[in-house]
């Protein structure tokens, strides 16, 4: 009989009921913001991390997991009985976390030919762009699907799956390198929002609005281009430290335009929030196949 392991990292941002509910095993991304040491999921809320991050004066660092912590958490699941796994880890072309899974999985086999099965997937993003299908895997291992169902189900949405985020702040892009200074200074100048687009492992300016007010009906009007049948889609609506009413604003928008399934809401994690900064919204939903 299979005993499926799930496992992630924290950027995917699953929430941490959800995932303690649905028996995901999530490792923590170790974050050096202003000299002190972070475990995000683990050590600080998206909400503390927010306020720490506008007190700072340069932009954190972020440490990929290693591949000894992989191996460990390969041993102690293989320990507690599991014969297959799936480890879903963010985007390889912004972090070495993937390859140093990979690592992880050839060390385990050499020690254990045969013992365990084990896959692991690029999310090629960042949030929910990847989370989502790691929380659907752990959906579909609690009704009973196998191992090799999970694993098709999961790389179809991985696939599918994209986002769309307005910053409304140049700054951390700038410091990121998403940007360059001579850029961000017009762009800053001109009240110029990019809105992003993280699909297929990458990272995109797809649109630049002038004016706030202009840019959340804008990145809507892009969702309703890019999603495939959003009114059957579940959307996700990230955010950081965006005013309440601002939110309830961009909900109203995507339930008037977009009309769909269902809407959730979900706070940007450290990891993500480091780069977009602490006045970013974003939409998750599903596309067509990358």
């Amino acid at each position: 009989m299979e005993k499926i392991h799930i496992m992630t990292d924290s950027c995917s941002d699953i929430p941490r009921p959800l995932a303690e509910k649905l028996g995901i095993e999530v490792m923590g991304i170790e974050i050096d913001a202003g000299g002190r040491r972070i475990t995000e999921y683990y050590d600080i809320t998206p909400e503390e991390y927010w306020d720490l991050l506008d007190s700072l004066p340069d932009v954190p660092s972020t440490a990929q997991i290693t591949p000894v912590r992989f191996l460990e958490r390969f041993e102690a699941a293989y320990a507690d009985g599991a014969t297959h796994l799936i480890a879903v880890t963010i985007n390889s072309n912004g972090s070495g976390t993937y390859n140093a899974c990979l690592v992880a999985k050839g060390l385990f086999e050499e020690e254990h030919p045969g013992a365990m099965e084990i896959v692991v997937l690029d999310g090629e993003g960042y949030s929910v762009v990847y989370g989502r299908a790691v929380v659907e895997a752990a959906r579909m291992r609690r009704a009973g699907r196998s191992f090799e169902e999970i694993v098709a189900a999961a790389r179809h949405i991985l696939k599918r799956s994209e986002a769309l985020f307005l910053v409304y702040s140049l700054r951390h892009l700038k410091k990121s390198g998403r940007i360059n200074g001579a850029a961000a200074f017009v762009g800053e100048a001109l009240g110029i929002r990019p809105i992003l687009r993280v699909a297929a492992g990458g990272i995109d300016i797809i649109k630049k609005v002038r004016g706030e007010r202009n840019a959340a009906p804008e990145m809507i009007r892009q969702v309703r281009v890019l999603a495939v049948e959003p009114q059957k889609q579940t959307l996700v609506i990230m955010y950081t430290k965006v005013p309440p009413e601002e939110i309830d604003r961009v909900e109203a928008l995507v339930r008037e335009v977009l009309r769909p399934r269902r809407i959730v809401r979900a706070p940007l994690g450290p990891c993500v929030s480091t780069n977009t900064g602490t006045k970013a919204i974003g939409i998750g939903f599903l596309g067509r196949e990358h």
